[in-house]
């Protein structure tokens, strides 16, 4: 089936235009930053570049310009210069150093990014603008190269963005153009064979700078840890900037991207923590089938994001619509047969689909007596689509320790499933401050349609939800902000009940109470954060109607998170965190699940990293290092083993001078062995990439 995307007329037409009149007083000016200030003495704004690794600012948590010590919830930001010193090729990579966060317990995956917040699966966002994957298998992956910063917003967020996790939301922050003229070229070497070259171009195309332009494009060709396997990618992303005054300001960003890339070797359940008589298996063998297996993804966006300024209010509209197209199969371990041998399965997944995602929103500032206002007023709008065609089939068995491949592999029979998803919300918030006290009010009202159309099952949910945030903090001299806060989600759930009515959505509801410290001698940011999240309407057994479910899961995760950015002696960063995560299944009908440990957690989790730049006779070179320890998490349910925990080692090298750049990055240095998901993927073994830079 041919699948062709209507795109809109006009997006502007979709969405809802508003203009709002303040009750109060007379509103404060809000403008757009000057076009003609230039980089090295620009002040930090939210969706700036971060100078160094100590972000000051960021919108992802409020959608407004907001100072981070002073906005009651926990956000960790990864700027370009931390992304390029650690060497970072994917989202998890860049993520890998944030509290909080548990990345990679899929394994050495190329298919999607694998990384959670507090527990839970986080949602992606590009420029405050949600991604959505095609299906089940198509996970939409950027690339760093176009990236200049990530922004990690923990906890329920569904105030300002909707349906989501309630672990968090990560906002991947678009390179801009500012009107210099900047031309880099970089060509990349590692091992498996890697290649790869980028470039970052970019400039003013008219004298008075109103009119600029940015261009990041990637080429890769590259195997991987394992057998048969390829790597390889064709990206490019331009963007297009008009900002003729202070006061307005349009950019137009587009994207491509095409991976042709190989699954992973996956194995059946805890294979890769039993012992075997023949020995241990191989990191690099490949289990699936080389002439069958593939993974091709391409995806493609354009995007718009326009601000205007006038009479103390200022207008925003950030608008996207993506096309997603798959073609992937996958021959993959599912039994044991004998010592030696495995059962293997065919997967085979088409999937293509598209989304609309449009976000209108205007603020204000103004006075009531000794209380500033900051009130956002906003309304959102999401439509998805997807064609999945999926089925499974049989492959031969295989000897993992003699290997023979080439076996015939049948036809596999597919069956057509459609979704559909179209939501619309409402969200108002304002952002108080009186004296020393910031008080952060926020409520959102959702209407969310979902439909899922599969052979002769059609389940239609609407899912209505009213969300709430509450922020306070309060401002000690000396830098210290102790604050608390209160904030809930939704997620539309798919499934019937007994009576064969459709699920409601899952809730959740988070506690926070933390403090954030902001040298005033030395450039840093502390934070310290408390949590309970109760996430309820869980999907479990209905144990008196056998094959149906009933919505009385529950799952509760609280915890203690630190994190520390700084930056010393004007030579050195230091970045530091831990985690402790106690997470329970407090409600089940699974057997032997109430009480237990979900997977894909872990209890501790600690990283440091700090990078030294040297200066007088070595003047030119720096030298990074870092540790991540990652604690044992569970293999199932019911805990009955667990993935063991692991210490990895990073290191970094850099010289530059005189346009032009040299670095090698090593990660996991001691090619540390670790096993990931259900004791059946491997973990990315050691990693050494060299990248030599030119710019002019």
């Amino acid at each position: 089936m041919i699948y062709t995307p209507h795109y809109p007329k006009s997006i502007l037409a979709i969405s809802m235009q508003f203009l709002l009149l303040s009750p109060f007083a007379v509103a404060e000016e809000l403008v757009l930053p000057s076009v003609e200030v230039k980089a090295e003495a620009q002040a930090e704004t939210a969706a700036g570049p971060v100078h160094g690794y100590v972000a000051k600012r960021s919108s992802s948590a409020t959608k407004t310009d907001t100072t981070i010590a002073e906005t009651a919830q926990s956000i960790s930001v990864i700027s370009n210069e931390q992304m390029k010193d650690q060497g970072v090729r994917s989202i998890s990579d860049g993520l890998r150093y944030t509290a909080g966060v548990l990345t990679e317990f899929n394994g050495h995956d190329l298919r999607f990014e694998s990384y959670n917040i507090r527990g839970f699966d986080a949602e992606k966002y590009f420029n405050g603008l949600r991604i959505y994957n095609a299906g089940s298998y198509a996970d939409t992956v950027f690339d760093t190269q176009a990236l200049e910063k990530i922004d990690v917003i923990k906890g329920p967020s569904s105030v300002l963005y909707g349906q989501g996790s309630p672990g968090g939301i990560v906002n991947l922050v678009s390179k801009m153009p500012n009107g210099d003229a900047l031309k880099e070229v970089a060509l990349t070497i590692g091992n498996n064979q890697l290649y790869e070259l980028v470039a970052d171009v970019g400039g003013a195309l008219n004298d008075e700078k109103t009119l600029m332009f940015r261009i990041n494009g990637v080429a890769k060709n590259s195997k991987t840890q394992t057998e048969y396997s390829q790597d390889d990618r064709l990206f490019i992303a331009p963007v297009l900037k008009y900002q003729p005054s202070a006061d307005l300001s349009l950019t137009i960003l587009a994207d491509i991207n095409r991976d042709r890339v190989t699954p992973k070797s996956w194995y059946p359940n805890k294979y890769l923590l039993d012992s075997h008589p023949d020995g241990d298996i191989p990191v690099d063998r490949f289990v699936g089938e080389p002439d069958f297996d593939r993974y091709n993804r391409d995806n493609q966006s354009i995007s718009y994001l326009f601000d205007y300024a006038t009479n103390g209010w200022l207008f925003k509209q950030n608008a996207r619509y993506a096309r997603f197209d798959l073609d992937y199969q996958h021959a993959f371990a599912t039994g044991v047969v004998d010592q030696r041998n495995i059962e293997r399965s065919a997967l085979v997944s088409i999937e293509d689909g598209e989304s609309i995602t449009i976000d209108t929103n205007a603020q204000t500032a103004f006075n009531t007596g000794p209380v500033k206002h900051k009130v956002l007023l906003g309304v959102d709008y999401q439509n998805v689509k997807s064609n999945i065609s999926q089925g499974l089939g049989t492959v031969p068995d295989l000897d993992v320790f003699l290997p023979m491949y080439g076996k015939e592999i049948l036809p596999v029979e597919r069956a057509m499933q459609h979704n559909k998803l179209s939501q619309i919300g409402f969200y108002v918030q304002d952002q108080m401050n009186v004296s020393d006290m910031v008080l952060n009010f926020g409520v959102r009202h959702d209407q969310a349609k979902l439909k899922y159309e599969s052979v002769d099952v059609v389940i239609e949910p609407d899912n209505n939800h009213t969300s709430y945030n509450l922020g306070l903090l309060y401002k000690i001299a000396g830098g210290f902000n102790p604050y608390l806060s209160y904030s809930t989600s939704f997620s539309p759930v798919l499934g019937v009940d007994h009576n064969f009515e459709a699920a409601k959505a899952e809730t959740a509801k988070q506690f926070e109470v933390g403090v954030k410290y902001q040298p005033t001698h030395f450039n840093g940011l502390f934070t310290l954060s408390l949590f309970e999240i109760k996430k309820q309407n869980v999907l479990t057994p209905d144990l008196d109607y056998p094959g149906f479910n009933k919505q009385t899961g529950e799952i509760r995760n609280k915890g203690l998170e630190f994190e520390a950015k700084m930056a010393l002696y004007k030579n050195m960063s230091i970045i530091a965190s831990y985690t402790y995560l106690d997470s329970k299944v407090t409600q089940s009908n699974y057997e032997g699940e109430q009480g237990k440990q979900p997977t894909q957690t872990a209890k501790n989790m600690a990283s440091f990293w700090t990078n030294y730049q040297f200066d007088q006779n070595l003047a030119g070179f720096s030298l990074g290092a870092g540790a991540r320890y990652v604690g044992e998490t569970p293999g199932d349910a019911i805990n009955s083993y667990y993935n063991p925990s692991f210490l990895l080692l990073d290191g970094a090298l850099r010289y530059q001078a005189k346009g032009y750049s040299l670095s090698v990055n090593v990660n996991n240095a001691l090619n540390k062995k670790t096993v990931a998901n259900s004791g059946r993927f491997f973990g990315p073994e050691r990693k050494i990439i060299a990248k030599l830079g030119y710019s002019w």
